[in-house]
């Protein structure tokens, strides 16, 4: 196992295997205004709803004004 340093409030631990894929998650609406509102490492690969849902928030989508998101 690989050791990450902690970056993101989304991540609930800082450990990641070789089966995770970690991703970059940024909000596309916020990003098209210039603003870069992102969550690095915030979101491992595979993972639950409720997690996706948290990181959704913490980027504010919130599904009204800001729906799209990309990873990298």
């Amino acid at each position: 196992m690989q050791t990450l340093p902690h970056v993101s409030t989304c991540l609930e631990s800082t450990v990641v295997d070789l089966s995770t894929i970690p991703v970059f998650i940024t909000n596309l609406g916020k990003y098209n205004e210039g603003e870069l509102v992102d969550e690095w490492l915030g979101l491992a690969l595979p993972t639950t709803s409720e997690h996706v849902t948290q990181c959704f928030e913490h980027i504010g989508i919130d599904g009204i004004q800001y729906e799209e998101f990309f990873f990298n």
